[in-house]
């Protein structure tokens, strides 16, 4: 900071914006601000960075910097982004209602990556209003379904989510993964929502049903979700089918080696446990 002001660069929006980021990700925020609020010139750009650098923060003070920015510059679809994700951290459901109605006036409800957004904060604070603005969206993707899926999932409403789940036209990796990683922090290892076809069906069936809709392929994500769950249930057969596709299909790695080693421990199986390790 000290050679950025000696070569009179502290003007620069590109270098100011990473200097505001970098002093926040060192869990720094009051010099952040004071680099913000020292700051010329400002645009749309350094207001977005100070904005998110508050994610995550219990403090409202990322509404304040919003207040500010638009009697000066005009926002744009990123700072509403950064905006509802802030109030998430603390579900400030009135701040994130009049984020909405900012987000209707000036025009931003026509954007899709805005009402995804939109979905993901009311899922968190409101999910009774969530399901009433996916309802009334004119235009559906595939990433608002599964925004609104994975954002029940989140609150442990799984019956639900599995609807939403079953009911999508197309479903990509990250769809198939948020459904059996749901199931995993839930402790749902055996039992499925009851929306899907087959009644109940057991954690490790939605993967068979994903290979056989053979849209998309696993990847590590997906495989280390099932053997956490084979480990919990002391499924010993379909964590060796695990491992065998992993042979066949991925490359071993430390992220899938460790809950590999932890299965076959959890199933008994020392020797395999040995062997990985």
């Amino acid at each position: 900071h000290v050679h950025i002001l000696i070569y009179s660069l502290q003007n620069n929006k590109l270098i100011v914006q990473k200097l505001i980021s970098l002093s926040s990700q060192l869990n720094t925020l009051v010099y952040s601000s004071k680099i913000f609020q020292n700051s010329l010139h400002l645009r749309v750009i350094t207001y977005n960075t100070m904005i998110k650098c508050f994610i995550g923060n219990t403090h409202p003070y990322a509404f304040r910097i919003y207040n500010r920015m638009k009697a000066l510059v005009a926002p744009n679809s990123f700072t509403f982004n950064f905006l509802l994700r802030c109030l998430e951290s603390f579900q400030s459901l009135k701040h994130g209602m009049v984020i909405h109605g900012e987000i209707f006036k000036l025009g931003f409800d026509s954007s899709v990556f805005v009402q995804n957004t939109l979905l993901n904060f009311y899922v968190k604070c409101c999910e009774n209003l969530a399901w009433s603005i996916f309802c009334r969206m004119p235009k559906k993707t595939v990433v608002s379904c599964t925004t609104l899926m994975s954002g029940y999932i989140v609150i442990g409403d799984l019956e639900f989510a599995g609807d939403i789940f079953y009911q999508m036209p197309v479903k990509y990796v990250v769809a198939w993964n948020a459904m059996i990683t749901g199931y995993v922090p839930n402790h749902m290892f055996d039992q499925a929502h009851s929306g899907y076809p087959e009644g109940r069906v057991i954690t490790l069936s939605v993967f068979h049903h994903m290979l056989i809709n053979g849209t998309c392929r696993p990847n590590q994500s997906t495989l280390i979700s099932l053997l956490i769950a084979c480990s919990h249930l002391g499924s010993h057969e379909h964590g060796k089918w695990i491992d065998s596709y992993i042979k066949h299909k991925l490359e071993l790695s430390i992220p899938l080696g460790n809950p590999l080693i932890d299965m076959f421990a959890n199933c008994g199986d020392l020797q395999n446990a040995q062997a990985f390790f």
